[in-house]
């Protein structure tokens, strides 16, 4: 694969699961899926990946 593609593969596995568009910034417990930004991740219950019931929500930075 060439340069591009690699970044556009990276930057596709940053956004959020839910919205498709904004970078992930939530990771939930205790499944530790990394997979909403903010927004997203203050609305859904349960994790978009594995669907399990969420406890806690940790903010995460991604440099």
């Amino acid at each position: 694969p060439d340069l591009e593609q690699v970044v556009s593969e990276l930057r596709q596995k940053t956004k959020c699961k839910v919205c498709l568009d904004s970078e992930l910034e939530v990771m939930f417990q205790p499944c530790n899926h990394l997979c909403c930004c903010r927004s997203c991740g203050e609305r859904v219950e349960t994790c978009p990946v594995c669907r399990s019931p969420i406890e806690r929500r940790v903010r995460t930075l991604i440099p």
